[in-house]
C-alpha cells in the first residue's frame, strides 16, 4: 500500500490495519511515510516491514512474510505517480509479477 496523498485522513485505516494485518508493505511516498507514523502511533509498529520503490522487490517480500494460507492484499489507497502510468498499469504490473511468481 501507499503512494502519495490524495488529501484523505488516513487515521482510522492506520488504525484498522494496525490492528487487523499480520504485516505492512509500502511502496515510496509520501503518504506511506504517514501511514507509517500513524500506524506507530496505533502501536502497529511492529507490523511495519518497509518501503520499497520497485513493485517487484515489494511483492517479492511479501511472499516472503506470507505463511500458507496467508492472503496478500495489494491495496494501495493512495497515488502512485511516476512509478505507473495509471492504476490500470499498476494492478497488470502486480498481476503480472504474481503470475510469473506461480508460474516459476
Amino acid at each position: 500500500m501507499g503512494g502519495y496523498s490524495k488529501n484523505l485522513d488516513m487515521k482510522q485505516f492506520a488504525k484498522k490495519i494496525s490492528q487487523k494485518v499480520k504485516k505492512a508493505i509500502f511502496l515510496k511516498g509520501e503518504e506511506s511515510n504517514n501511514l507509517i507514523r500513524l500506524m506507530e502511533k496505533f502501536d502497529g509498529d511492529d507490523k511495519i516491514v518497509g518501503t520499497f520503490a520497485d513493485l517487484k522487490k515489494a511483492v517479492l517480500k511479501a511472499r516472503d512474510c506470507a505463511d500458507q494460507g496467508d492472503v496478500v492484499l495489494f491495496s494501495p489507497g493512495c497515488a502512485s505517480f511516476g512509478m505507473f502510468t495509471n492504476e490500470f498499469d499498476r494492478g497488470d504490473r502486480f498481476n503480472k509479477i504474481v503470475n510469473s511468481l506461480k508460474n516459476g
